[in-house]
């Protein structure tokens, strides 16, 4: 018995429509923030991810609701 057989066909998952170049950049700016913080968990470090993590909502928040508002 194959996978497909006994769980069935799986649709692929659906991209976001509003997910662009730039919120690729904003994700890999975080990351690097990250690995800045794990590498030396100091406090500026810390204060840097923090704020990486709160302008990455807050571009996510703008684009959905762009998004959102043009349906």
């Amino acid at each position: 018995m194959s996978a497909k057989e006994s769980l069935g066909f799986c649709e692929p998952k659906k991209h976001k429509p509003w997910f662009d170049e730039r919120c690729s950049k904003v994700l890999d700016q975080g990351k690097q923030a990250k690995l800045q913080w794990l590498q030396d968990p100091g406090e500026l470090n810390g204060d840097n991810l923090n704020n990486k993590r709160c302008e990455i909502s807050r571009h996510f928040r703008k684009k959905k609701g762009i998004s959102e508002r043009q349906n």
